[in-house]
């Protein structure tokens, strides 16, 4: 396996799709100092083009066009509120921008009732409709809990990607998920939205 923090042009444009990943490593939160509740381990998702909100896709183009290399990763913004990319994408910005977008495809009444907490609810109900176990399901959404943190912690990146890709891919109608609206442009949105100074990397798979 080959990673790098500061991928060359050559290595972005050769990337394998369905092989190679974006590894995202948020930083802890002001709710988890210390990483020990919620963690602070990597993310794995999938480089897969052909999708058209594939996050690792975006990524590519945004280190293409705005290179970011080495520890700069650790302080500039990867959501931004102004166009010299310093000032990172506040809660507000997040939530004012979710309501423009579910207000586009439902009627008020109905996009206030939501959050981007409501996609990570969605989220675990389509792990568990692919056929996750709990105890995996609550170290993929990196919910409190001890245990699952030890499960996250020895998921391999194929491991954690497949869950990913399949619970994008289930129909889930469930009682509390038909409440969920269905925009494929908001599925990955949520993960990426709280990673605001994530330490995203790029990782080729060696066949």
């Amino acid at each position: 396996m080959l990673s790098t923090r500061t991928p060359p042009p050559a290595l972005l444009e050769a990337l394998v799709p369905r092989r190679d990943y974006a590894v995202i490593k948020p930083p802890r939160s002001k709710a988890d100092q210390d990483g020990t509740k919620f963690g602070a381990l990597p993310i794995y998702l999938i480089f897969d083009p052909s999708d058209p909100i594939n996050a690792p896709s975006w990524l590519q183009r945004l280190e293409l066009r705005l290179p970011c290399h080495g520890s700069d990763r650790k302080s500039r913004p990867l959501f931004t509120e102004d166009h010299l990319g310093r000032a990172p994408m506040s809660h507000a910005t997040v939530d004012r921008l979710l309501g423009l977008l579910l207000r586009a495809f439902l009627p008020e009444d109905e996009a206030k009732v939501y959050s981007f907490h409501s996609f990570r609810v969605g989220f675990a109900c389509a792990l568990l409709a692919a056929g996750c176990d709990p105890a995996t399901i609550q170290a993929l959404a990196r919910w409190r809990s001890t245990e699952s943190l030890a499960i996250y912690a020895r998921l391999n990146p194929a491991d954690y990607a497949a869950w990913v890709s399949k619970a994008l891919s289930q129909t889930t109608d469930s009682i509390t998920t038909r409440r969920l609206p269905r925009l494929p442009l908001l599925d990955e949105f949520d993960l990426m939205a709280t990673f605001a100074t994530a330490d995203a990397i790029f990782t080729r798979v060696q066949r």
